[in-house]
């Protein structure tokens, strides 16, 4: 985590699933070599959640509204961009970047939540194929078309939060089915940008989970390919987007590894790292930030 803070400003911790957000700075940093207990998990810490609740039926109503505008609330007067207030915080009066996911299986509680506390609210998620389209047979995508979503999403807009759609990928072979063909990169680039339009939406949350395997050596490479295409592609139609990618609590302490934080900082506005629990899952041997709380992966 050190590394992180040293290459990043860091700004702020989520909300409905804790983590750690930072803005995306590029700096002149020499990539570190990785130790030799270091390594990518071998199940991502959204996958397994995703996994865990990939079978609970939702009992949600198909949506029948549309999504209002987002609120432009006045900042607080000390809240003025710079090193520790940075410009990507959400227009409500708080004084960092607090970024909340919407997971399916929690929308029906939607009312509940105090949305003044977010700055960004992140529906998960929609699942991408390896052709570039979307799952349409699974529970994000019932999660997707439900009044529940249209309401969580009009209710952080009131509250002047950003909304952003998730786009997931868990699998070496779908990620890199993707990432690898020209084709299905433009097909889930056109997809995610028709996606925010429909929705009204602030941004999109790039969630792929992969790992290093000798099975895909060119994954790292194509995946920071396409990341910065997408990006490119959102910003070029909504300049003030926000783009944003999830990455392992590691990762930027070394580029051997998915997620290479050197080359994918120029092309997004900030990286959400999910620190869950612990760091050992994909640091073995370190120490990290608490014990588990969860039991995902044994310290």
């Amino acid at each position: 985590m050190e590394a992180m803070v040293s290459r990043f400003r860091r700004i702020g911790i989520a909300g409905c699933i804790a983590g750690l957000l930072v803005v995306a700075v590029p700096q002149n940093v020499p990539a570190r070599a990785a130790p030799a207990t270091q390594g990518d998990p071998a199940v991502g810490p959204h996958a397994r959640q995703d996994a865990e609740h990939a079978s609970v039926p939702l009992a949600l109503a198909q949506t029948h509204g549309s999504i209002t505008p987002r609120a432009q609330v006045k900042a607080a007067p000390s809240a003025v961009a710079g090193p520790s207030t940075p410009s990507v915080a959400a227009s409500n009066k708080l004084f960092r970047e607090v970024f909340g996911f919407a997971p399916y299986w929690q929308l029906s509680r939607n009312a509940s939540w105090n949305y003044s506390l977010l700055s960004t609210v992140a529906y998960f998620g929609l699942t991408a194929n390896n052709d570039g389209t979307f799952n349409t047979s699974d529970s994000g995508w019932t999660g997707w078309n439900s009044q529940a979503l249209t309401d969580t999403f009009n209710r952080a807009h009131a509250a002047g939060d950003r909304d952003v759609v998730v786009i997931k990928a868990f699998s070496n072979a779908t990620i890199n089915g993707i990432v690898s063909s020209s084709t299905a990169r433009q097909t889930l680039i056109t997809n995610t940008i028709n996606a925010i339009a429909q929705r009204g939406l602030d941004g999109v949350n790039i969630d792929f989970e992969g790992s290093t395997s000798s099975s895909y050596p060119n994954l790292q490479a194509d995946f920071t390919s396409f990341t910065g295409q997408l990006s490119a592609q959102v910003h070029q139609r909504w300049p003030n987007a926000m783009v944003s990618v999830d990455t392992y609590s590691g990762a930027a302490s070394w580029d051997a590894g998915f997620f290479n934080i050197s080359a994918l900082a120029p092309k997004v506005d900030a990286f959400f790292i999910m620190g869950y629990d612990m760091a050992s899952g994909n640091m073995p041997g370190h120490a990290g930030p608490n014990a588990p709380l969860t039991g995902w992966t044994y310290n």
